[in-house]
């Protein structure tokens, strides 16, 4: 690829969706990569939110979606319940209302169980349960080393100080050039990561789906300062109130398959409310 390559640790995060039987009743896709490099830890990631109807095809996305969150002192991702039925919140705003209630530094194996107790709090049963379905990863410092935790679905978590992990098969011709990680600085290291979401957004699209791509946000640090924030956030919301609002308001772009689908998503959220 013309530059060195690093040691990844990918982890596919995000399956957008809810449980309601509506027409539009998924919000699926997303692939992140997770690196620790020489320098620190970059994670990147695509940026689309997709619909999905009753059969499980694409009909509305929204690219420019967040999905990278500095938490104080740690960077995270999330897989799973982005938006809970009954709470009608997003992971936006669980986590805005999260950070007020931390100090300014949390110890990563510690995030997990603060923020299932914060959940827990704020939300009823039944999102609380589908909350702990989802896969977080928690990246950070831990005794002065770079670190990756991997809850799935409630599990006891995946820790990695070196290593890679994948839960998305990709053939890349990246993977091979795991063994340069101690020489891996952050700029070949944001380089390949971002070529890994390429790929895996192309391949994505190849086959129909749609359920990967827009721009990719990029989050580099190290212990001591960040070194790159890219995290694309303009179409932020808190709620699916707020997501209706910004679609109305044309504030939010979204790409819909007919003017039909448009028209039953805004319904759709509408309804909510």
């Amino acid at each position: 690829m013309g530059k060195p390559l690093l040691f990844l640790s990918i982890i596919v995060l995000f399956s957008y969706q809810t449980h309601s039987q509506s027409a539009y009743s998924q919000y699926k896709g997303t692939f992140i990569v997770e690196a620790i490099c020489r320098n620190g830890i970059v994670v990147t990631s695509d940026s689309r939110a997709s619909f999905f109807d009753t059969n499980k095809k694409v009909a509305v996305y929204i690219d420019n979606t967040p999905k990278i969150f500095k938490v104080k002192n740690l960077v995270i991702g999330i897989a799973g319940n982005y938006s809970l039925i009954k709470s009608k919140i997003t992971v936006e705003q669980i986590l805005d209302g999260f950070k007020n209630s931390i100090p300014l530094r949390i110890p990563v194996a510690n995030f997990y169980d603060l923020l299932l107790t914060y959940v827990k709090k704020i939300v009823s049963q039944i999102d609380d349960d589908d909350w702990k379905n989802n896969t977080i990863i928690v990246t950070g410092y831990e005794n002065n080393k770079a670190v990756i935790y991997c809850y799935d679905h409630g599990q006891k978590p995946t820790i990695k100080y070196s290593g890679y992990k994948t839960s998305m098969p990709t053939q890349d011709s990246s993977r091979q050039y795991i063994h340069y990680l101690p020489i891996i600085g952050f700029d070949s290291a944001i380089y390949i990561c971002k070529q890994l979401v390429n790929y895996v957004s192309d391949y994505n699209n190849q086959v129909g789906e749609r359920t990967i791509g827009g721009p990719i946000s990029v989050f580099a640090y190290s212990k001591q300062k960040v070194y790159v924030n890219k995290i694309q956030n303009s179409n932020y919301f808190r709620n699916r109130h707020e997501l209706y609002q910004g679609i109305k308001a044309n504030k939010i772009k979204i790409w819909a398959r007919s003017p039909t689908d448009s028209t039953i998503l805004m319904e759709h959220l509408k309804s909510d409310y």
